[in-house]
């Protein structure tokens, strides 16, 4: 995704500019302070425990989802379509999928 030398999981969701870029996001929409974790099941235990106990945080709690799903789909399209959306393309996608899908 960023044309490292190495790809691994956590980057590639957690912490690589694209993943850094859909997580600021998603905090600065909810209004809050996080500092990613370097595990996603980290990650998603903590959003939960963090989460859960507000009631009307329903599609919050599928924020981290949505997020993975879009870097996964823009991934593919990358190796195996060799076209590339843009950052701007990205966070379009998720506040989609979130707010009308």
């Amino acid at each position: 995704m960023c044309e490292g030398d190495l790809e691994w999981v956590g980057h590639l969701w957690l912490h690589s500019p694209f993943a850094r870029a859909l997580w600021e996001l998603a905090f600065s929409c909810l209004g809050i302070f996080w500092v990613s974790h370097n595990s996603i099941s980290d990650q998603l235990l903590a959003w939960k425990g963090h989460l859960s106990w507000k009631p009307k945080n329903k599609k919050a709690l599928a924020l981290p989802h949505v997020i993975f799903w879009s870097i996964w789909r823009e991934r593919n399209r990358r190796v195996f379509e060799r076209v590339e959306f843009s950052l701007e393309q990205l966070t379009g996608n998720v506040t989609n999928t979130l707010f009308l899908g």
